[in-house]
């Protein structure tokens, strides 16, 4: 019986965002011994303010995130491994995402949406009792011009939450 790979994984943290273990050489290593051909890390991107929360990495780790990766590629030589980040899209914050977007070679960002306003990230479980207050429908609908995914799919490779993966050019901005 043939054995179907398994696909790549390119939504991978590390403890840099302050919520997952493991280094990117340690993950690769698990990566190799699974039989993946290919990962991709992404970790959150840095916030315009390291106090925005406690789960994106903060901006001084910044380089020290692409030298982990690269490193990860030294010791892996026989595994694809891709760079990348996953970017927060928040109302008024694209020129930060642009900014980033043009410090180091990415292979792919993913647009992502945590945040439904500056003080709600709504996945966060601290921040549960938000839920309580809306309708959820009322969040998911609200006016598209002021909608954080309508700005990521322009800043983005790939959007995540909610979405459906929608491939753009590489880094096309508005």
């Amino acid at each position: 019986m043939a054995i179907t790979p398994l696909p790549a994984d390119y939504h991978m943290h590390t403890p840099l965002c302050r919520h997952a273990s493991g280094e990117p050489t340690e993950l690769a290593a698990q990566a190799v011994k699974v039989g993946l051909s290919e990962i991709g890390f992404s970790e959150h991107n840095p916030m315009m303010r390291d106090d925005w929360d406690d789960w994106h990495m903060r901006q001084a780790d910044l380089d020290n995130y692409v030298a982990k990766v690269e490193k990860a590629r030294r010791d892996h030589p026989q595994l694809t491994i891709k760079l990348a980040m996953e970017v927060d899209f928040i109302p008024g914050h694209e020129e930060w995402i642009r900014d980033l977007a043009a410090r180091h070679p990415w292979d792919y960002l993913i647009g992502a949406v945590h945040y439904v306003s500056d003080s709600w990230d709504l996945d966060n479980p601290k921040k549960l009792s938000e839920w309580k207050q809306r309708d959820p429908n009322d969040v998911w609908t609200s006016q598209p011009k002021d909608c954080p995914v309508g700005r990521a799919s322009k800043c983005a490779d790939y959007l995540r939450f909610r979405c459906s993966r929608r491939r753009r050019s590489r880094h096309e901005f508005p």
